[in-house]
């Protein structure tokens, strides 16, 4: 039998009531309580030695059933701490929990910088060819393309356009390439913008180009404009003309060196500034010292006045000049005649304004005028010591011509018509580290018509072949 309240075990032999343990009144099975009995004995608790012996026992026979009660008794209390805890966490949160109309500013700025970091970062797709025009202009097979933007967005004018085959010769029909990109880079261009291009390359069809003018015309045209002699000062003074003699004919010319070239005109182009781009084959050239070479193709780019009163030529072949021409007369007899009686004035005459007056100078050449000393002017100053020449000439008839490397010695005579002839017997050449040695043998002849107040010089043909002479034909100037 066990003891209902504190579980100790007793005998049913034992003639006991009360536990002896915790004192609860002890009920057999067939048993029944009587009202004179009470639940507890008082005295159950109270030291006996009699029942000492006996405890020991009993404590020791109900070890077992103490231990199991311990367990239990601690998963009940775990159990019951977490439930309070739970409670205790949920009367907390219930009673501090904030409210609706309790939640603070900073929150909602939270929220609000939040949603504008979403807009920001947003980045719209735009289509850039939308802002641009697409023009083409000129002649069927030689157009050229242009794009201009027509929006002021500072975001396109970040975006930078091309056309892929820029600086083709295009037809109508043709597809053209507009590429564009960034002036920056992508990264910059979209913080900044918060928007891209949606593409970056598109097609155009090349049209409204204008049917070509017939070359034949502009050949025909070109020529009947240009019919007459231009010239100009060369770096030696001497005329350099070009005369066209309106059939597609033109000669180019250095007057005093008789180099001179004859050639025909392929084809013409007129660009964007006005400007003649002209294709010449050059059938026959002759150099200055007589002999005869093979034609050869060249272009020169000529800038013309409205009222083609002076072009200027420039070359754009291996040697490459610039001379301003000016038309002097509308055939070779009358250049000739200027080119006799003084060129270089009427020139500067028709650049600055005046008429050309293609009256022969009557002016001749005496004694008197002629005798000082005369130089040829130097195009480069860094040459002048090879290239710049002097000619002598004493009122005794004597002549002495030095420059670079000759020193020659003659005589001269005035001719009838004003004109004067020098001959050249006596020649010296400066070889180096020897001084001066006679030529043997060698002499030539220099021709000499007055020019203005200037003199123009032709020598012998063969003059270099006979001192190896730097000495140039041309206009020499009193010094």
């Amino acid at each position: 039998m066990f003891c209902k309240k504190c579980g100790y075990e007793f005998s049913y032999n034992d003639d006991v009531k009360y536990c002896k343990r915790c004192g609860a009144l002890l009920i057999k099975p067939d048993e029944n309580l009587t009202d004179n009995e009470e639940l507890y004995d008082n005295n159950a608790l109270k030291p006996d030695s009699s029942n000492s012996i006996h405890d020991k026992d009993l404590a020791g026979s109900s070890g077992n059933t103490a231990t199991t009660d311990k367990r239990h008794s601690k998963g009940a209390i775990i159990a019951c701490s977490i439930l309070a805890m739970i409670i205790v966490a949920v009367v907390l949160w219930v009673v501090l929990r904030p409210k609706e109309d309790d939640v603070p500013d900073s929150m909602e700025s939270v929220e609000v910088k939040e949603t504008e970091q979403i807009v920001e970062n947003k980045v719209d797709e735009f289509d850039p060819f939308d802002k641009i025009k697409v023009s083409f202009y000129g002649e069927d097979g030689s157009g050229s393309a242009s794009v201009e933007i027509i929006d002021d967005s500072e975001y396109i004018h970040d975006l930078s356009y091309q056309v892929s085959n820029y600086g083709e010769a295009l037809s109508n029909g043709d597809i053209v390439t507009i590429t564009l990109s960034y002036k920056t880079n992508e990264q910059d261009y979209i913080e900044k913008f918060h928007r891209k291009p949606a593409s970056f390359s598109k097609d155009y069809s090349v049209t409204s180009l204008e049917e070509p003018k017939s070359s034949t015309e502009d050949i025909t045209s070109f020529n009947q404009k240009m019919k007459g002699v231009w010239a100009t000062p060369d770096e030696y003074g001497s005329p350099y003309y070009v005369y066209y003699d309106g059939n597609n004919n033109i000669t180019r010319s250095w007057y005093l060196s008789k180099a001179i070239s004859v050639s025909h005109i392929k084809e013409i182009k007129e660009d964007d500034q006005g400007r003649y781009i002209i294709e010449f084959e050059c059938d026959a050239f002759t150099d200055f010292d007589g002999s005869q070479h093979e034609g050869y193709p060249y272009s020169s780019v000529y800038e013309s006045t409205d009222d083609y009163t002076s072009i200027i030529e420039i070359s754009d072949g291996d040697s490459e000049w610039e001379y301003k021409l000016v038309r002097i007369a509308t055939s070779m007899e009358e250049a000739n005649k200027l080119f006799e009686s003084g060129f270089n004035e009427a020139y500067s005459q028709i650049v600055s304004g005046g008429k050309l007056d293609l009256t022969v100078s009557n002016e001749a050449i005496t004694t008197d005028w002629i005798t000082g000393t005369w130089v040829n002017p130097v195009s480069d100053p860094l040459y002048a010591f090879s290239e710049e020449y002097h000619f002598t000439f004493h009122s005794d008839g004597t002549v002495d011509l030095q420059g670079g490397r000759n020193k020659d010695h003659g005589i001269y005579e005035i001719n009838d018509d004003g004109t004067a002839h020098v001959e050249f017997s006596e020649c010296y050449y400066d070889t180096s580290g020897e001084g001066w040695n006679t030529i043997e043998g060698a002499t030539y002849s220099v021709d000499i018509k007055r020019s203005g107040n200037s003199i123009s010089v032709q020598f012998d043909d063969d003059c270099y072949e006979k001192t190896g002479s730097n000495a140039t034909n041309g206009i020499y100037d009193r010094q």
